[in-house]
């Protein structure tokens, strides 16, 4: 069995070229001390991953992810920052059915869609939390593959890490995987952006917390 060094070495120079791009830019990403920069250089980051992964679904468009598990994400307070000042640029109309849909994550059969996914498209996609960047694009170490050796498990809905763990039982197309940053990492590197901005809340939350002031306010 070929080594990943050999791998590399027999590949094209144009795909080699974007490995050494996706390396580079995952290294770069300890670095950015500021949020929105962070955010930057982890959209090219996926915009090179794409590239090598044309087959990933993962892309403004898709909310299967959106619309089972919207409620449950976890956001710092300067990653709410940023999509609450979105949320306040948004159309009355657009804010009133965000926070219709808001209301509806009280009753369980409602289901779980994200309450800011409005006409299957995120109403604040440029200012969209770190998870939602990761999903397709990244593996978390929360559980691993059952493979030899062992490999993360990839941060996506079930389709798509089925659709990984196929891929990955191919010859030589584990190499491509490799680049994929780990979510685990990039959340600690997140948290070092601001130390002392520890208290993380769900979307819900935060959007609780957002209207009820628009009430008082009244």
């Amino acid at each position: 069995m070929l080594t990943p060094a050999e791998q590399y070495d027999r590949l094209p120079p144009e795909t080699q070229r974007l490995l050494d791009e996706i390396n580079f830019l995952a290294a770069e990403l300890r670095d950015h001390l500021l949020l929105e920069q962070f955010y930057l250089a982890l959209n090219a980051l996926n915009a090179r991953l794409q590239q090598l992964h044309p087959e990933i679904a993962c892309v403004q468009g898709c909310s299967t992810c959106c619309q089972t598990q919207g409620n449950q994400w976890q956001l710092l307070p300067m990653e709410w920052s940023l999509i609450q000042r979105a949320l306040q640029a948004l159309p009355q109309a657009q804010q009133l059915r965000v926070q219709s849909q808001l209301q509806q994550l009280a009753d369980p059969a409602s289901g779980s869609s994200c309450p800011l996914l409005l006409d299957g498209r995120c109403a604040v996609y440029a200012f969209r939390p770190l998870d939602c960047r990761l999903k397709g694009y990244s593996f978390s170490q929360e559980r691993l593959l059952p493979m030899q050796p062992a490999l993360p498990q990839a941060f996506s809905c079930l389709a798509e890490q089925q659709r990984i763990l196929h891929d990955l039982k191919r010859p030589g197309r584990a190499l491509f995987y490799m680049f994929f940053p780990q979510r685990e990492a990039l959340q600690q590197v997140l948290q070092r952006i601001e130390p002392s901005d520890d208290q993380s809340q769900t979307l819900a939350h935060w959007l609780e917390q957002h209207f009820e002031a628009l009430h008082s306010a009244a």
